[in-house]
């Protein structure tokens, strides 16, 4: 509690290189992690990790710095490791975090093609908070040339935050997100916020040409405007690139909103050869 930093700091030895040793077989449990400065846990390198039925509430409330998240998986260079990185039956309470996630945040850039493979896990988790405009849950993924990143999400309740649901900027050559039976419920309830939908897709990397490789299995929006669940923005002109591209959404989607109408989801390209989503519509009564 009131930790001036972070709850936990999880990263192995400090050398470089083949000399790095990440840390191993970390388990956390049945812990809360309440008004820390920085942050829940930070997660820098490490082989097998559990965190489960914990608590993650207030970050940042009496004197908060960024990024004021529950947890964030952050390696600073390409030989740390993320292997077999597990979050189950744990609650993500108003943490503060506004430019990065008041949830989960994972920012997997500063790893390249000579990095190890990463796995994340998360698993029937709650995350909500009205105290920022901040995202729930961020998946900043490696660039194209990797490493692999297999990312899970599943049986998890996003609900009730004034920022986005889900920011997702994920390498359609390198990563693959999977979204599973978990719902998304009064999210972007702000209207000032960023972003305007449950679900944000970015692709403005320089290292990423085209972004997606993202399945959505068994995925419930409930809404509380008619709009779409899911936008993306592939525009780069601002770093003088050419525009990003989807490189592949998959599964099935309910949507659950007053009047539903318009547009289910909104890419800013001619990207429908590479969507292959189901969406039911169900009109709230």
């Amino acid at each position: 509690t009131r930790a001036g930093g972070d709850g936990v700091f999880v990263g192995g030895n400090w050398q470089a290189d083949e000399a790095h040793r990440p840390s191993k077989r970390v388990v956390i449990e049945d812990c809360a992690f309440i008004d820390n400065r920085r942050q829940g846990v930070s997660v820098i390198s490490v082989d097998g990790l559990m965190i489960r039925r914990c608590a993650f509430r207030d970050t940042g409330l009496t004197s908060g710095t960024d990024p004021m998240a529950g947890i964030d998986f952050e390696p600073d260079h390409p030989w740390h490791r993320l292997a077999a990185c597990v979050v189950e039956d744990s609650v993500f309470i108003n943490n503060r975090g506004s430019l990065y996630s008041s949830g989960i945040h994972a920012y997997l850039g500063n790893l390249d093609a000579t990095s190890a493979p990463v796995d994340i896990s998360v698993r029937r988790c709650t995350i909500t908070s009205t105290a920022t405009d901040g995202t729930a849950l961020v998946i900043d993924g490696p660039g194209d040339t990797g490493p692999e990143m297999n990312f899970l999400i599943e049986d998890v309740l996003i609900e009730r935050v004034r920022g986005i649901g889900m920011l997702i900027n994920s390498s359609a050559a390198s990563g693959k997100v999977t979204i599973r039976n978990t719902t998304l419920r009064e999210t972007h309830t702000d209207a000032a916020a960023w972003g305007g939908v449950p679900i944000y897709l970015e692709g403005q990397r320089p290292d990423i040409d085209a972004y997606g490789g993202i399945v959505f299995d068994g995925l419930v929006i409930e809404d509380g405007e008619p709009r779409p669940f899911l936008r993306a923005f592939e525009n780069r002109d601002h770093i003088g690139m050419a525009p990003t591209r989807c490189g592949g959404l998959s599964g099935t989607v309910t949507i659950i909103a007053p009047a539903p109408g318009g547009e289910v989801y909104d890419l800013h390209l001619d990207n429908g050869d590479e969507v292959d989503l189901s969406v039911i519509v169900v009109p709230e009564e």
